[in-house]
């Protein structure tokens, strides 16, 4: 008989994880159930095909059975058959191993008394929590870390539901306060690729490997996939991005006094003053990055442009504009010169004024050809 005879919290426990197990298998015989449903329905159609070309081979032969047919037949077998195939690989993949004995459940319990020096149960909240020693990781000391399995609900692949990870003397990244492990950040562990094996760890009642697995991951930093870098661990967040750097790797704006890394610091190319991205402004016309300092409003549209792009206080588009202006009034200054040089140039004309009707005027007189040497006398006034 196995020692947790007379144990009620083991015996509880074991109860807990067998139903678990219990819940995850027939859970997983409804999601079997589901995924071979599409492949079955499309055998009928597959035989119904194969009764018409039957019929069509038996009455005309082979030779002369509908060739649309023929295809069709062979079109719907290859597409079940591919079906089939991945169907197979997933239930494999996804096979649900028997439910352990509660004796072996004992045992696991008895593997994590050993490893871990003890185990914990939350009846109520249906959890079973180890704590692991005190980890320190390249200098940096995490501390100790409770690990906590959720029972009572079926072991999917969602990790993020079944597994939390607890500092309990946290030493945050000085960037985020949610990160207390390069691994954990808000108490939810990155596994990585470990994570398939700890799924069908638990599915086969392995409790102890799970938590072996997990502690593995606390106990190991991969400095390709960190939520902090350990490097980074205590140093200053920048105030632009958040991101951590040692005191070396800091600037101090001199616009807003804020503390900024090397990739956010910017100098004005101006007055050679050192600036965070939050403090650049760019200038209106050519775009470059400058302080505030060095950049005037434009007299008449007020756009602010750098001291490269300012002339009488005026922006390149304003001062080209007034240039048109001047060259407009300077044209029509011209012309009316010249039209003034001509007139003067060319004499006074006679006036075509009719002549008024008040004024008499004096007959010319006339020639009368009728006889030679003889000239018609105007008529006297009456």
């Amino acid at each position: 008989m196995p020692k947790h005879r007379y144990d009620r919290r083991a015996w509880r426990c074991a109860y807990l994880i067998q139903d678990t197990l219990r819940l995850t298998r027939q859970t997983m015989q409804c999601d079997h159930a589901r995924w071979v449903h599409p492949v079955v329905e499309q055998l009928p159609p597959i035989a119904r095909s194969s009764a018409r070309l039957a019929r069509a081979v038996s009455h005309r032969g082979f030779s002369a059975a509908p060739r649309t047919l023929t295809e069709r037949v062979l079109r719907q077998l290859h597409t079940t058959t591919r079906d089939m195939r991945a169907l197979a690989d997933q239930l494999v993949a996804n096979a649900m191993p028997p439910v352990p004995p509660l004796r072996d459940l004992l045992g696991e319990l008895d593997q994590l008394e050993s490893e871990f020096g003890g185990w914990d149960l939350d009846a109520p909240a249906s959890e079973l929590s180890v704590t692991t020693e005190p980890i320190r990781l390249e200098g940096v000391d995490l501390g100790p870390f409770t690990i906590r399995l959720r029972l009572g609900q079926p072991i999917t692949q969602l990790m993020g539901r079944l597994c939390w990870v607890e500092a309990l003397e946290p030493n945050p990244a000085a960037s985020n306060q949610e990160v207390t492990h390069p691994h954990v950040s808000g108490e939810a562990v990155c596994v990585g690729d470990v994570g398939p094996e700890l799924i069908r760890a638990l599915r086969s009642g392995r409790v102890c490997d799970f938590f072996l697995m997990i502690r593995s991951i606390l106990t190991t930093y991969n400095p390709d996939s960190p939520y902090v870098p350990l490097d980074e661990w205590y140093g200053e967040p920048c105030a632009d991005c958040g991101r951590s750097t040692n005191e070396d790797g800091h600037y101090c704006c001199e616009a807003c006094d804020r503390r900024v890394c090397d990739d956010c610091i910017s100098g004005c190319p101006h007055c050679d003053t050192s600036i965070c991205f939050g403090c650049v402004t760019m200038c209106h016309h050519c775009k470059e990055s400058s302080c505030a300092e060095c950049l005037t409003a434009c007299n008449d549209c007020g756009a602010l442009v750098c001291p490269d792009c300012t002339e009488d206080d005026l922006c390149p588009t304003c001062l080209e504009n007034l240039h048109d202006e001047d060259d407009l009034e300077d044209n029509n200054e011209e012309e009316n010169l010249c039209e003034e040089e001509t007139r003067n140039d060319c004499p006074p004309q006679p006036s075509a004024t009719p002549p008024s009707a008040e004024e008499p005027t004096t007959p010319t007189p006339a020639v009368h050809t009728h006889r030679v040497g003889e000239t018609a006398l105007p008529l006297p006034p009456r």
